[in-house]
């Protein structure tokens, strides 16, 4: 009876051992909308936990954000921050604002990313953009970033 107590003690501990850390993620809300802003508004989440994933999620994200706000044609996007985008997205319609001073409709753009997915392997986020520069209607983008949390066992 005692040697099978400590059977099980012993395999106890080796499975407390064996058991990785699990990885802790979570997120927040953001909005991110500068002040003096009325053309533009973002809602995405931040995510928190292990430094090394988190830089990889909350970068890409705001990639699409970024990408999401560039309206001159061009593929060369210059901006290196959501806020940043926002400024150039509300600098652009001030140019347009200038050289078309009859044109009341204001532009705006609404962003909101929402977590579809998440498990300890993979999460899935979706960010739904909708842009509106003055057309008979807006832009409506939905971009998915699913990303590999570790490897599957």
């Amino acid at each position: 009876m005692l040697l099978k107590k400590h059977l099980l003690i012993v395999y106890s501990f080796f499975i407390l051992i064996a058991c990785k850390d699990e990885l802790k993620l979570s997120f927040s809300e953001v909005n991110i909308s500068p002040d003096n802003n009325n053309l533009v508004e973002v809602n995405i989440p931040n995510a928190i936990g292990n430094v090394d994933i988190v830089n990889r999620i909350n970068s890409e994200i705001n990639k699409i954000v970024i990408a999401s706000l560039h309206i001159d044609g061009s593929d060369n996007i210059t901006p290196e921050s959501v806020e940043g985008s926002i400024t150039a997205f509300n600098k652009e319609f001030q140019i347009f604002k200038n050289d078309f001073p009859e044109i009341a409709q204001p532009w705006e753009a609404q962003i909101d990313g929402e977590i579809m997915f998440q498990s300890l392997e993979i999460i899935s986020i979706a960010i739904t953009s909708y842009v509106d520069t003055g057309g008979a209607h807006g832009a409506l983008n939905i971009s998915f970033l699913i990303s590999k949390l570790k490897q599957a066992i």
